[in-house]
């Protein structure tokens, strides 16, 4: 019982072990052990733990977040991708309160901060970025441009993908989803700018997709996902 109650403590992350030793420390403190056996104690212990766990891990978003695009080519093909996130006013204003010093303005030394604190952490996320190259899978692992605006009461990151996906004549596609599967994130939409062109030798055409059964179980207010075709004239 010990053993596994140790094991969903670990398996979880730290709100959720705070929360489970909260339930376990009231089992203990409000159940009196002349009407419960050792057993029947463990038992209940264990049915809170699970409930708690099965409910904080389908928990409602607390972020909230617009996400918009570009796909930036090069004479080759599609060089990057420009990624910019536009959060709600209740997250950035946390944000903006610990880390601006009150002008409003993210100079360098507060970029820096709110990338190395915030920000790098969605590594381990692949960044709420799902990319498919021509049907193979892209994991992101690296972003090389970083930077944090205030737009109005919002904060604002904008950032960029190296991508380095040649055009073939027959045409490529690239499907990109923005997601954060923990659901503690949710991308309240998701456009495209047209993209931007350093020839004029390609043809491009975005597509937009409807949300996967998974998504909308996960979020009933999820958003799909889109699609760049592009090839050689």
């Amino acid at each position: 019982m010990l053993m596994a109650l140790k094991s969903l403590i670990r398996g979880s992350n730290d709100k959720k072990g705070v929360l489970i030793l909260f339930a376990l420390l009231f089992i203990g403190s409000t159940v009196n052990h002349h009407f419960m056996n050792t057993k029947t104690l463990q038992k209940l212990a264990l049915i809170i733990v699970i409930i708690m766990h099965t409910a904080l891990a389908s928990a409602h978003p607390h972020v909230f977040m617009d996400s918009e695009v570009s796909f930036v080519f090069n004479e080759q093909g599609v060089e990057k991708l420009l990624v910019h996130w536009e959060f709600d006013e209740m997250f950035s204003s946390g944000i903006i309160m610990d880390y601006d010093d009150g002008d409003r303005v993210i100079d360098e030394e507060e970029r820096k901060l709110i990338r190395r604190d915030v920000f790098e952490n969605l590594v381990h996320h692949g960044y709420f970025l799902r990319i498919d190259i021509n049907g193979e899978s892209f994991p992101v692992e690296f972003v090389d441009m970083f930077d944090v605006s205030i737009k109005g009461n919002r904060l604002v990151y904008d950032f960029s993908v190296p991508l380095g996906i040649p055009a073939k004549g027959s045409g490529s596609s690239i499907d990109l989803k923005v997601l954060d599967s923990t659901n503690y994130t949710a991308i309240v939409s998701l456009k495209a700018k047209k993209p931007t062109l350093h020839s004029s030798g390609f043809s491009t055409t975005i597509e937009y997709a409807e949300p996967d059964t998974w998504s909308r179980n996960m979020n009933p207010e999820s958003i799909g996902s889109l699609r760049l075709v592009f090839s050689k004239k």
